[in-house]
């Protein structure tokens, strides 16, 4: 069983270093880990990057040379890109820290926090060299400055206490009986479509989103678990702090956009896609429609500022499941506007002509990467189409994927708005 993982990391070079650091975690039932990073008969990098690590300790200094590469690389093969964890330098020589964090965050891998501990500081004349009782101490003293921190691991164990407990819900006294039921979770869940599927990838994301959604239920029972400390209670709970108006795009997005990298190849609801199709954009673009020239005719204009053609898959599961659509994908038509010209409120929204339509959809202040973080993106619900997935295949690009909550909402906008009933109006 390879899915296992510690939640603490230790590379040094010295076991006798770092040994007293180990005894610590493992006397406390924490999992801990230890590679040793000695150039000559070390331990090699670990095969996968891992997903549960809240500690690294970190020595610099393999040899009498400071290379920051090795260093860093350790880093890069035991930490996800853009994943939450504490880095703690322990080491000799604590100068080099602004060099291992310019090139961590070369490398996407900046730690929540970072601190650095200089072993000289903690050595003492005794078999274990250091005073590690000192030591994590002084490191517990450092995060309680952050008392945030103790909220998400907090946040992190009731995810893990709510798994555990939507498992035990599918267990029974014949193991091939609690098989049976997830087998049963992923026809019910995927629908005919996936009964008649060959690939085990597919029935494998089934099963997983069915239980995704039962966990999401079943962890707000756990929120009362732990006591909230006095710290944050004055600090992370006490919303009176909050002055500034300007807004976050990365943060805004966050609750915009899922964080999937997959989507080379898929064809899943809420993806956004450029439109590379020319005949496509001919009978599909929303830009050579009136009310949409009217709408964003300040931006048309604007010097930097780029207008493309998107889509958004917009079939819902069950279409998926009971095959209504049968081969092909149901997209919305909108445009993307990268660097859009805004307006100088507070806010600093995006330029558009005042008047408001019903058939738009707006969504502004938005973040991709460092190159694409001031995007806009307006979807009219007018333009709806469908076509087979061998065709989008081979015509759109997948960008982006919308968060499950945000896909919903323009499912039911978009429901509401094509099943409004005119009548006659005499004035």
């Amino acid at each position: 069983m390879n899915y296992f993982e510690p939640n603490v990391v230790i590379v040094d070079d010295k076991l006798d270093e770092i040994q007293g650091i180990i005894t610590y975690y493992q006397k406390n039932g924490i999992g801990c880990k230890y590679y040793n990073a000695d150039l000559s008969d070390g331990d090699d990098y670990p095969e996968n990057e891992m997903s549960d690590v809240t500690f690294l300790f970190l020595d610099l200094f393999y040899s009498d040379h400071f290379d920051v590469e090795l260093s860093t690389s350790w880093v890069r093969s035991i930490i996800q890109p853009g994943a939450f964890y504490v880095l703690i330098l322990w080491t000799k020589d604590i100068s080099k820290k602004s060099v291992i964090e310019e090139r961590l965050k070369e490398m996407n891998l900046m730690p929540y926090s970072l601190i650095i501990k200089n072993k000289g500081d903690y050595a003492i004349n005794s078999s274990m060299k250091y005073d590690y009782t000192n030591l994590l101490v002084s490191i517990d003293q450092e995060l309680k400055k952050i008392s945030a921190i103790e909220e998400i691991l907090i946040w992190k164990n009731a995810l893990k206490q709510a798994a555990n407990i939507v498992l035990g819900g599918l267990i029974s006294e014949r193991t091939q009986e609690f098989t049976d039921k997830l087998k049963k979770v992923i026809e019910s869940h995927g629908g005919k479509s996936i009964s008649n599927a060959s690939e085990p990838m597919l029935k494998r994301s089934t099963l997983f989103e069915a239980l995704n959604n039962v966990l999401l239920s079943n962890i707000p029972q756990f929120d009362a678990n732990f006591e909230i400390s006095d710290e944050n209670k004055k600090g992370l709970y006490d919303l009176s702090s909050i002055t500034s108006n300007t807004i976050d795009r990365k943060l805004n997005s966050w609750f915009h956009f899922s964080l999937r990298s997959d989507l080379e190849g898929k064809t899943l609801p809420g993806i956004i896609a450029k439109n590379k199709s020319s005949l496509l954009k001919q009978l599909y673009s929303i830009t050579d429609d009136e009310i949409v020239r009217e709408l964003i005719s300040p931006q048309v204009s604007s010097a930097g500022t780029i207008i493309e053609d998107i889509v958004l898959n917009i079939t819902r599961p069950c279409d998926y499941s009971q095959n209504k659509y049968g081969k092909n994908l149901k997209l919305l038509s909108g445009i993307i506007i990268r660097h859009p010209l805004r307006k100088n409120n507070e806010k600093r929204d995006i330029k558009l002509n005042d008047k408001k339509y019903k058939c738009i959809l707006k969504f502004d202040h938005l973040y991709h990467n460092d190159i694409d973080d001031d995007l806009t993106l307006i979807f009219d619900l007018r333009y709806c189409f469908s076509i087979p997935v061998s065709i989008y295949k081979k015509s759109f690009d997948n960008k982006k994927m919308l968060n499950r909550e945000l896909l919903s909402d323009i499912q039911v906008t978009y429901g509401n708005y094509v099943s409004q009933l005119g009548y006659t109006k005499i004035i």
